[in-house]
């Protein structure tokens, strides 16, 4: 794992900034509280109430017990109830439903923050507690009943100074109070999402993997190449390049293969390494508010299917096609070609 730090507001140009993280975007924990480890805390809370089955009363002592260092060593119940889920199932789960909102934050709240909405009268306090509530709600609906939100001003409506419903435990946090909170917010929300046919929910549960990636690119020793496009930004005229496509994709994807044993290589299409190239996909395929992580812009394929007049699908279609006719030896025409694409489009 790469050793990554988090700062607030310095110009190293490495690193994560606080400020740029859902938790402190978004004000459900304020800066020193991720120097205190809070995010991991409140990860560690979430993974022990899904394991458990029922919203864990924390505490102090009560997360002791399950790290093994309080009174009542729970370490081995808790590992057990983690291996009966799956580790990698109860991981996955955990990271759709961040993904889902993160990409409704980032999405479709303009001008304000999920802290705001929450709490309109939080002011400089968290929103650690009632987070957990509209989180745990979310995990129902998403992971239990095979649900998917989609009306996102519904979302919005429902969640409107949700902070004034939620019960208050006196002393500590109690799983009944717990319980009641979650079922509020999740009888609020369940009207604006709809059931899933899909075992894959949708594009947005990639977004959390897709920003590590683009954060690890920073500071891993693999190798990431990031590609904006296949045609071309001249405002004369966008065609298609074919010495894009065999210097850019193929070529990259033959690199990737000849790096050794053990190593890895990444190739993003629709991502700009520089504000400049993100500035000119702006203003040329006239795109508003296009989504920056760590320097990347987030640009997409989508406008470079409308040139082409075919849907996206169809789009990503062609450059595999295009791919599996390459000279590229059989058996890595085939990896390539048959892996799920990633598409984020915008």
């Amino acid at each position: 794992m790469p050793s990554i730090s988090i700062d607030s507001k310095d110009s190293h140009g490495y690193g994560v900034k606080a400020e740029n993280t859902l938790w402190c975007k978004q004000g459900i924990l304020r800066i020193p509280d991720l120097r205190e480890s809070e995010d991991e805390q409140f990860i560690a809370d979430i993974v022990l109430s899904i394991a458990l089955g029922t919203p864990f009363p924390a505490s102090k002592v009560a997360f002791n017990n399950y790290y093994g260092t309080g009174p009542k060593d729970k370490s081995n119940e808790v590992e057990l109830k983690v291996k009966a889920i799956g580790k990698e199932s109860l991981k996955k789960d955990v990271k759709l439903v961040f993904s889902e909102i993160e990409n409704f934050c980032d999405t479709h709240i303009r001008g304000t923050t999920l802290k705001r909405i929450i709490n309109p009268q939080a002011k400089g306090n968290p929103i650690k507690e009632d987070f957990y509530s509209v989180f745990m709600a979310f995990y129902e609906l998403i992971i239990k009943e095979n649900k998917v939100p989609f009306d996102f001003l519904g979302i919005i409506a429902a969640l409107t100074n949700v902070h004034a419903r939620l019960s208050r435990d006196r002393k500590y946090t109690t799983t009944e109070g717990r319980v009641r909170n979650i079922a509020v917010c999740k009888g609020l929300l369940e009207s604006n999402f709809k059931e899933s046919t899909n075992t894959f929910k949708s594009s947005s549960t990639l977004i959390v993997d897709f920003k590590n990636f683009l954060m690890q690119s920073k500071v891993e020793s693999a190798i990431y190449d990031y590609k904006q496009g296949l045609y071309t930004l001249d405002p004369k005229g966008r065609i298609f390049s074919e010495t894009a496509f065999e210097k850019k994709i193929i070529k990259s994807i033959a690199a990737f293969a000849n790096l050794g044993k053990g190593k890895k290589g990444f190739l993003f299409i629709g991502v700009t390494d520089t504000e400049e190239d993100t500035l000119r996909v702006e203003t040329l395929d006239k795109l508003q508010d296009i989504p920056r992580y760590y320097g990347f812009g987030i640009v997409g394929l989508e406008r470079e299917a409308i040139i082409r007049r075919v849907s996206l699908d169809d789009y990503i279609t062609y450059i595999t096609n295009r791919i599996s006719a390459s000279e590229l030896p059989d058996d890595l025409k085939a990896r390539v070609s048959k892996s799920e694409p990633v598409n984020l489009s915008v």
